[in-house]
Formats: structure tokens, sequence, C-alpha cells
């Protein structure tokens, strides 16, 4: 079985949180512009519904939030 950063990220669920919600972490995104930039938002924004609380609409406005400023960055190929 492959692991992905996706999974990891869903199982540090608590950690990942705590991170961008409580000390202002900034996440960068580099890779494969095919699947990964939009599996990877959808694993953070499991993350915000799982361990932040918040449902799922609001955790998508949360990542655009990060992304307006400047705090969720995508370079991909």
């Amino acid at each position: 079985m492959k692991v992905y950063v996706t999974h990891r990220l869903r199982e540090h669920a608590q950690a990942v949180w705590g991170m961008i919600d409580r000390q202002g972490a900034h996440v960068y995104v580099s890779g494969s512009a095919q699947k990964m930039p939009s599996d990877v938002m959808a694993a953070l924004e499991d993350v915000a519904v799982q361990a932040g609380g918040l449902d799922k609409a609001a955790a998508q406005q949360y990542m655009r939030r990060m992304e307006l400023h400047g705090r969720y960055n995508v370079e991909t190929w």
C-alpha cells in the first residue's frame, strides 16, 4: 500500500490543526498538478472538520482565507 501525504495529514489531524490554527503555520504544496493539490486541500479541510470541529462549509472557507492571506501556497507543474 502506498502512503501519501494526505494519509499522514489525516492521521495526525490534531497536531496539524494545532500548527495551522493555533500556531499560524503556512502550508506549501509542491508537485504534480494532476490530483495532488486538490487532494491535499481536501485532506486539510477534513483536518479542520475532524480536529477543529468545523463543518465542511466552514472548513472550505477557512482554507480559502488561508490562501487569501498567503498561508496556503501551491506550486505545481
